[in-house]
């Protein structure tokens, strides 16, 4: 067995996420442990309790994304599949840590981070189930707007557009963001568009005339 890795696997039965965190970034330095999965499973594990520590997690950002990575590897590193179940069920958790991040970022105002944790949900559950986290999505398009990152806002809401999630209002969101960014072509595209394919809808008509 590598020193390494079983010094991370004895600090983190110990609850010393710390020292378990500096055995296991050196574990990968190693060829050998850095070609088991076991290694990145263990590495997914210590780097997800980073992640609820609140003091490390300051000094670790970063840490959820680690563990979403390290699963991902160990899966890949699982030829036999022994850890199947495990695995899927560590990257079920880290999309769902990505969620409760989002909406503590978002209750304390700080929508850029809110955004991007609602964002990662969404690319875990792309990347892995291949399907769209609509809630996900549409609240990182609510967080970026409040964030007035409007591109990612717009990215975001477009994405709602094709999973015709929260259609037709998401259109007039679309909207009103060109409008707030002056450019009233933009927003009178988005708006007609939209009518295409909402013919009958009263908001959208109104919208309309209101130009």
């Amino acid at each position: 067995a590598q020193p390494d890795v079983v010094n991370a696997k004895l600090s983190f039965d110990d609850g010393d996420f710390a020292s378990a965190k500096e055995s296991i970034d050196k574990a990968i330095t190693n060829e050998k442990a850095a070609a088991k999965e076991k290694t990145w499973r263990y590495r997914g594990n210590i780097y997800m309790q980073v992640a609820l520590d609140s003091a490390m997690f300051l000094n670790n950002p970063d840490a959820l994304d680690e563990a979403y990575k390290a699963y991902t590897k160990a899966m890949q590193l699982d030829n036999r599949g022994s850890y199947v179940s495990d695995n899927t069920v560590a990257i079920q958790r880290v999309m769902g840590q990505s969620m409760n991040f989002g909406i503590n970022y978002y209750n304390s105002a700080d929508f850029g981070n809110a955004g991007k944790y609602f964002m990662f949900g969404n690319d875990i559950s792309t990347q892995e189930y291949d399907s769209v986290h609509t809630q996900a999505v549409y609240n990182a398009a609510l967080s970026c707007e409040k964030a007035e990152m409007y591109d990612q806002a717009i990215n975001a809401y477009e994405i709602c557009v094709k999973a015709k999630y929260q259609t037709p209002e998401v259109f007039l969101f679309i909207a009103n963001i060109h409008r707030k960014n002056d450019d009233e072509e933009s927003a009178v595209k988005v708006i007609q568009d939209a009518r295409v394919d909402y013919p009958r809808n009263k908001y959208l008509i109104i919208e309309e005339l209101n130009y």
